[in-house]
């Protein structure tokens, strides 16, 4: 069994109570781990990368309070999904699909770009993909990093 120290998200998880969790895969290993250290605070605009949260779990991990390695998982996937950012220099076809809602034409474009001229640094250089609506990515800007 992991240790999680819900503790260690102080202030940064929303819970039951005050501010609704989004439904879905993870909630109940969310509230059932993390509810009993963390005060109810808004988790949006916390945005991590999947690998961000990754990270935030394990010192968790190493703090605190019991999850199955499953739950641990769970709530991972959970707060990415719903609270995470995509790095748009890891990110595959399906996290831009349904992450950032880009038509699979936009997405394969990002990728394209991607293989053929490296990691993206800036906006300016994601704005130098062809075929892109920017106006749509630019709408998006709070779930990308670099």
């Amino acid at each position: 069994m992991k240790r999680i120290a819900a503790c260690g998200l102080w202030g940064i998880i929303a819970l039951a109570g005050q501010t609704k969790l989004p439904d879905g895969p993870g909630k109940d290993s969310v509230l059932k781990i993390c509810n009993d250290c963390h005060a109810v605070e808004v988790l949006q605009g916390v945005g991590k990368s999947k690998e961000g949260w990754a990270a935030t779990v394990d010192d968790m991990v190493a703090k605190g309070a019991t999850g199955s390695d499953e739950e641990v998982q769970q709530i991972v996937e959970y707060l990415a999904r719903n609270f995470g950012k995509v790095n748009i220099n890891t990110a595959t076809m399906t996290d831009l699909k349904e992450k950032l809602d880009l038509p699979v034409k936009e997405a394969q474009a990002i990728l394209d770009y991607r293989q053929e001229h490296g990691s993206f640094k800036s906006w300016a250089d994601l704005k130098k993909v062809p075929d892109v609506d920017l106006a749509r990515l630019e709408a998006k800007k709070g779930k990308i990093t670099f």
